[in-house]
């Protein structure tokens, strides 16, 4: 198991800098998707706010009348 305060390799000696070029542009897209899908998930999350609010607020005037 790799200890987390080890800094991350982009690449070894071996390695080339296309090989770092790729991977520095899948961390890129990979960034981006993760941008996308929190925004989703924070849209999600207001909706059902939204609408827990909204069933509270007819919940409570349903019960008073």
């Amino acid at each position: 198991m790799k200890n987390k305060k080890e800094p991350i390799v982009l690449y070894d000696e071996s390695g080339s800098r296309e090989d770092m070029d790729i991977y520095l542009q899948r961390m890129e897209e990979l960034e981006g998707y993760n941008r996308k899908a929190s925004g989703l998930l924070v849209k999600i999350c207001l909706y059902l706010v939204s609408l827990l609010i909204i069933s509270l607020v007819l919940l409570k005037f349903l019960n008073d009348q």
